[in-house]
């Protein structure tokens, strides 16, 4: 789904409407800044001096006061009324920049997804104020968003929006994670430096390329390895509950179990205060727990195969 867009193209001065806008401020650079009521405000940018206009703002925000959900045709709806409001076709606007996701529906809360993926090289790992609801990793053409996307209802929104939400699909139990792409240059990733048009998000090819390039930006995360669950719950006495969360960060830094093994066997070496008859008593105990752990083919935490599915990509 699209989400926030900016967009830019030059105009005629003495053509564009201001009837509908409210005026926020005024710059000594030309720019005047204004804003154009919907369900939420979408900012107006126009440069007096050259005649540019640039619009910024999440499009389906402004269009039924949330994003939760993507209606096409109500997009479109959006953009010829802004158009028709400043008397300007807005559909040959190039985009600066635009964001595009998904929104999933995941077994486990989206915090546990969040915190279990990290950045590989050349990415910049940044958090929000609680860093388990909102992660974004960042280079300086995009930035890849993990986010409760419920929580943001539960919190944002009033009870008449919530009802609205919840015919859509939005259930307060249910967990849903975003997963999204904010482009700040989005002609250098998808289309060799030429201008992405706004009417091109309309068209199925690019709708089928972005959804292409967030599965390619999401496989530049790593999601955290993972141990095999465990069996029944004689699995999981306490000594087992702390062996699991060891290892498991362990096998994240790039040691092996083997490895764990051998260093907890030197710290028992190590100790003065036991026998050699406590000393085997405890590696076997050491053993016996770490011996039943055994590293996850695929991390529970990994996304591609349900990014896959729910992008629809085509071939």
């Amino acid at each position: 789904m699209i989400d926030f867009i900016e967009a830019t193209k030059f105009t005629d001065k003495d053509t564009i409407s201001f009837q509908y806008l409210g005026k926020e401020a005024e710059y000594s650079n030309g720019w005047e800044h204004f804003t154009l009521n919907g369900c939420k405000k979408m900012k107006v940018m126009y440069n007096q001096d050259n005649g540019m206009l640039k619009i910024s703002g999440s499009v389906m925000y402004f269009a039924q006061g949330h994003n939760f959900t993507f209606n096409e045709a109500l997009f479109v709806e959006a953009i010829d009324y802004i158009g028709k409001l400043l008397n300007v076709d807005l559909w040959d606007m190039v985009l600066d920049e635009v964001e595009f996701g998904i929104i999933l529906q995941t077994i486990k809360p989206p915090k546990a997804y969040i915190k279990h993926h990290r950045p590989t090289k050349g990415l910049v790992q940044h958090e929000g104020h609680n860093k388990d609801l909102f992660r974004w990793f960042e280079d300086k053409w995009m930035a890849l968003k993990m986010y409760d996307a419920g929580r943001n209802i539960q919190h944002k929104q009033g009870s008449t929006m919530k009802a609205i939400i919840q015919d859509a699909g939005w259930q307060p139990s249910d967990n849903f994670l975003k997963v999204e792409v904010h482009y700040k240059k989005p002609e250098a990733i998808l289309n060799h430096g030429k201008g992405i048009l706004l009417a091109d998000l309309l068209n199925p090819e690019w709708k089928n390329a972005f959804s292409r390039d967030l599965l390619r930006q999401y496989k530049r995360l790593i999601p955290m390895k993972t141990i095999c669950k465990p069996k029944d719950k004689s699995d999981l006495y306490t000594l087992d509950i702390f062996a699991r969360e060891l290892v498991e960060s362990k096998i994240n830094e790039g040691i092996t179990i083997q490895d764990v093994k051998k260093s907890i066997y030197e710290r028992i070496n190590s100790s003065s205060l036991l026998s050699k008859a406590d000393k085997d008593a405890r590696k076997r105990q050491v053993k016996a727990t770490l011996d039943k752990l055994e590293e996850a083919e695929s991390s529970e935490w990994d996304l591609k195969e349900k990014l896959l599915e729910e992008l629809a990509i085509e071939p």
